[in-house]
Protein backbone atom coordinates (compact mmCIF):
# COMPACT_ATOMS: atom_id res chain seq x y z
CA UNK A 1 0.00 0.00 0.00
CA UNK A 2 1.20 3.11 -0.76
CA UNK A 3 1.50 5.87 1.89
CA UNK A 4 1.72 9.77 1.68
CA UNK A 5 3.83 11.36 3.93
CA UNK A 6 4.01 15.22 2.70
CA UNK A 7 0.66 17.61 2.97
CA UNK A 8 -2.54 15.85 2.19
CA UNK A 9 -5.34 17.87 0.83
CA UNK A 10 -9.19 16.79 -0.06
CA UNK A 11 -9.49 16.23 -3.47
CA UNK A 12 -11.01 18.71 -5.90
CA UNK A 13 -12.20 15.90 -8.55
CA UNK A 14 -14.12 12.56 -8.72
CA UNK A 15 -12.54 9.69 -10.36
CA UNK A 16 -15.35 6.74 -11.83
CA UNK A 17 -14.40 3.44 -13.03
CA UNK A 18 -17.46 2.84 -15.91
CA UNK A 19 -17.65 -0.45 -17.97
CA UNK A 20 -18.71 0.08 -21.39
CA UNK A 21 -20.13 -1.60 -24.71
CA UNK A 22 -19.23 -0.32 -28.33
CA UNK A 23 -22.48 0.05 -29.53
CA UNK A 24 -23.76 -3.12 -31.37
CA UNK A 25 -24.93 -2.57 -35.48
CA UNK A 26 -28.96 -2.11 -35.94
CA UNK A 27 -30.22 -2.33 -39.03
CA UNK A 28 -31.92 1.18 -40.98
CA UNK A 29 -35.16 0.31 -39.74
CA UNK A 30 -33.95 0.08 -35.87
CA UNK A 31 -32.48 3.41 -36.08
CA UNK A 32 -35.39 5.24 -38.21
CA UNK A 33 -37.50 3.98 -35.21
CA UNK A 34 -35.08 4.51 -32.31
CA UNK A 35 -32.74 7.20 -33.57
CA UNK A 36 -31.48 8.11 -30.18
CA UNK A 37 -29.67 4.83 -30.57
CA UNK A 38 -27.44 6.96 -33.07
CA UNK A 39 -25.72 9.10 -31.11
CA UNK A 40 -25.89 7.10 -27.91
CA UNK A 41 -22.08 6.08 -28.23
CA UNK A 42 -20.85 9.67 -29.41
CA UNK A 43 -21.86 11.38 -26.28
CA UNK A 44 -20.38 8.51 -23.98
CA UNK A 45 -17.41 9.14 -26.64
CA UNK A 46 -17.57 12.73 -25.62
CA UNK A 47 -17.47 12.80 -22.60
CA UNK A 48 -14.88 10.29 -22.03
CA UNK A 49 -12.95 12.45 -24.32
CA UNK A 50 -13.17 15.96 -22.32
CA UNK A 51 -10.50 17.72 -21.17
CA UNK A 52 -10.53 20.75 -18.92
CA UNK A 53 -8.42 23.41 -18.43
CA UNK A 54 -5.41 23.87 -17.95
CA UNK A 55 -6.49 24.55 -14.18
CA UNK A 56 -9.15 22.05 -14.21
CA UNK A 57 -8.38 18.10 -12.93
CA UNK A 58 -10.74 17.11 -15.56
CA UNK A 59 -8.78 14.53 -17.70
CA UNK A 60 -9.39 12.55 -20.78
CA UNK A 61 -10.26 9.07 -19.60
CA UNK A 62 -8.29 5.72 -19.72
CA UNK A 63 -9.48 3.47 -21.89
CA UNK A 64 -9.06 -0.20 -21.64
CA UNK A 65 -9.85 -3.19 -24.00
CA UNK A 66 -8.64 -6.19 -22.25
CA UNK A 67 -8.11 -7.68 -18.92
CA UNK A 68 -3.81 -7.81 -19.85
CA UNK A 69 -4.23 -4.09 -20.25
CA UNK A 70 -6.44 -4.10 -16.79
CA UNK A 71 -3.45 -5.93 -15.10
CA UNK A 72 -0.53 -4.15 -16.46
CA UNK A 73 -2.54 -1.15 -15.30
CA UNK A 74 -2.50 -2.84 -11.57
CA UNK A 75 1.19 -3.76 -11.93
CA UNK A 76 2.34 -0.47 -13.20
CA UNK A 77 0.64 1.53 -10.73
CA UNK A 78 0.87 -0.37 -7.93
CA UNK A 79 3.97 -2.83 -7.24
CA UNK A 80 6.91 -1.27 -6.20
CA UNK A 81 9.37 -1.95 -3.09
CA UNK A 82 8.77 -5.27 -1.96
CA UNK A 83 5.34 -5.49 -3.64
CA UNK A 84 6.15 -8.06 -6.46
CA UNK A 85 2.86 -9.69 -7.00
CA UNK A 86 -0.91 -8.67 -7.55
CA UNK A 87 -1.66 -11.47 -4.73
CA UNK A 88 0.79 -9.58 -2.57
CA UNK A 89 -0.78 -6.17 -3.24
CA UNK A 90 -4.35 -7.25 -2.58
CA UNK A 91 -3.29 -9.28 0.55
CA UNK A 92 -2.64 -5.79 1.81
CA UNK A 93 -5.28 -3.50 -0.27
CA UNK A 94 -8.58 -4.87 -0.28
CA UNK A 95 -10.15 -2.06 -1.88
CA UNK A 96 -7.84 -2.27 -5.20
CA UNK A 97 -8.45 -6.17 -4.96
CA UNK A 98 -11.95 -5.58 -5.23
CA UNK A 99 -11.34 -2.71 -8.10
CA UNK A 100 -9.30 -5.04 -10.04
CA UNK A 101 -12.22 -8.12 -10.09
CA UNK A 102 -14.94 -5.59 -10.74
CA UNK A 103 -12.67 -4.86 -14.22
CA UNK A 104 -11.55 -8.41 -14.88
CA UNK A 105 -16.00 -9.48 -14.24
CA UNK A 106 -16.86 -6.61 -16.67
CA UNK A 107 -14.84 -7.84 -19.10
CA UNK A 108 -16.28 -11.13 -18.84
CA UNK A 109 -19.21 -9.83 -19.33
CA UNK A 110 -18.40 -8.05 -22.80
CA UNK A 111 -17.49 -4.76 -21.39
CA UNK A 112 -14.58 -2.18 -22.16
CA UNK A 113 -13.17 -0.01 -19.37
CA UNK A 114 -12.66 3.54 -18.78
CA UNK A 115 -10.95 5.45 -16.07
CA UNK A 116 -12.29 8.93 -15.68
CA UNK A 117 -11.42 11.97 -13.55
CA UNK A 118 -13.81 15.31 -13.65
CA UNK A 119 -12.94 18.53 -11.46
CA UNK A 120 -15.79 18.68 -9.16
CA UNK A 121 -16.78 22.10 -10.17
CA UNK A 122 -17.61 20.22 -13.83
CA UNK A 123 -21.03 19.21 -12.33
CA UNK A 124 -22.69 19.28 -15.69
CA UNK A 125 -19.87 16.40 -17.12
CA UNK A 126 -20.06 14.51 -13.54
CA UNK A 127 -23.88 14.93 -13.88
CA UNK A 128 -24.28 13.61 -17.88
CA UNK A 129 -21.88 10.67 -16.99
CA UNK A 130 -23.73 9.56 -13.81
CA UNK A 131 -26.66 9.77 -15.51
CA UNK A 132 -25.51 7.77 -18.56
CA UNK A 133 -23.53 5.28 -16.69
CA UNK A 134 -26.66 4.14 -14.56
CA UNK A 135 -26.81 0.20 -14.62
CA UNK A 136 -28.30 -0.60 -17.90
CA UNK A 137 -26.87 -3.17 -20.53
CA UNK A 138 -24.13 -0.90 -22.69
CA UNK A 139 -23.01 1.47 -19.67
CA UNK A 140 -21.64 1.03 -15.82
CA UNK A 141 -20.46 2.54 -13.05
CA UNK A 142 -18.14 0.43 -11.54
CA UNK A 143 -16.72 3.19 -8.70
CA UNK A 144 -16.88 6.28 -8.19
CA UNK A 145 -15.17 8.05 -5.62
Amino acid sequence: MKYRSDFVTNSSSSSFLIAFKERPQFDEDTLIHYPFLKSYPDILKLILDTEGDSWSETRKAEIFNSEEEWTDLFKEEFLYGDLKTLDQLFAQDEYLKRSYERGLKAFEQGFKLARKRIDNSDTTLMNLLSNICEDNEMTKCLEED
